[in-house]
């Protein structure tokens, strides 16, 4: 699915063979994983974030690529939990989301946290120290939500066609990183 109609490896070549970033993924990102206990609401004070980033920077060769590779590391790791792990995607974000919709919102999160300019500034570099700070954008805008947010996220993707929740294992209001996407891409549409 993610070779085929994500096309992960749009752009570049792959790197890492399948088994390689299988084994990163079982043995490095345990306590990320989507039945641990840290989502994107907790993750910015679970103190696991530097951890995080030692664990991001062993998938810096899952495609061959200068720099970091963000949005196909965000793909991966997004169905390894998404509610911990929302996708990255170069031009929706920048262009859509941090540079229009959500500009002042992601400036005052940089301020406030002193992220400087060439981790978050508009010249940024992909890097997994970015994808960190993302993150905790990500858990701010959405600790302040709505106390039934996730419900009403959760009855939306319901009713998504070929979604059928209730045969799923997973719990719809546990996709904090998923609800989270949706959420930007659509404020960034109005």
């Amino acid at each position: 699915m993610l070779t085929g109609y994500w096309r992960v490896w749009r752009g570049g070549s792959r790197g890492m063979s399948a088994r390689q970033i299988f084994d990163i993924l079982k043995n490095e990102f345990t306590e990320f994983s989507w039945r641990g206990p840290i989502n994107l609401l907790n993750f910015p004070k679970s103190g696991t974030g530097l951890r995080l980033e030692t664990c991001l920077a062993k998938l810096q060769g899952i495609k061959r690529k200068r720099g970091f590779p963000l949005m196909t590391v965000s793909e991966f790791l997004h169905f390894y939990n998404p509610g911990l792990f929302p996708i990255y995607d170069n031009k929706m974000i920048w262009d859509r989301i941090l540079n229009d919709r959500f500009k002042g919102d992601f400036r005052a999160f940089c301020e406030r946290q002193r992220i400087p300019d060439n981790i978050a500034g508009n010249s940024a570099e992909d890097t997994a120290v970015f994808l960190r700070h993302y993150m905790c954008f990500a858990s701010e805008l959405l600790s302040v939500r709505h106390p039934t947010f996730m419900q009403v996220f959760t009855d939306w993707l319901d009713r998504q066609p070929g979604t059928k929740l209730p045969k799923r294992t997973c719990d719809g209001a546990t996709l904090y990183a998923t609800a989270f996407e949706f959420t930007a891409i659509g404020a960034s549409a109005v």
